[in-house]
């Protein structure tokens, strides 16, 4: 990704959690509306993951949470409870049917796509 679009997504993400939203919001890239509010965290949200191949998006943040979401649904799929810590990243492993989240405390959990069950 050249430095541009990097600065672009930056100053989007940066725009989408100002003030540390606990609702994210997801834009409509042409008219730049939202078009869909991800309401279930309760505290602020940190990072999100998409997967293309699987229609996934996943968040994570401050209240130890995992939420996974279809981005066609109106609530998430599932909420996953396992961390014991702030999480501080995610990351979509698509190819090979896992998202990997990680927590403050240097916490490493890798989950499985299709049954959200902890490798």
């Amino acid at each position: 990704m050249d430095d541009s679009k990097q600065k672009y997504k930056h100053q989007i993400l940066k725009d989408y959690f100002k003030d540390q939203e606990l609702k994210p919001e997801i834009f409509d890239d042409y008219t730049k509306t939202p078009c869909k509010v991800l309401a279930g965290h309760n505290r602020a949200v940190r990072e999100l993951a998409y997967s293309k191949i699987h229609k996934i998006i996943v968040s994570v943040g401050f209240d130890f949470t995992v939420y996974v979401w279809n981005p066609y649904l109106e609530n998430y799929i599932i909420k996953l409870d396992e961390h014991e810590n702030p999480l501080v990243g995610v990351n979509c492993l698509p190819t090979l049917g896992q998202f990997v989240t990680a927590d403050s405390k240097g916490i490493v959990k890798v989950w499985n796509i299709r049954d959200y069950s902890c490798i």
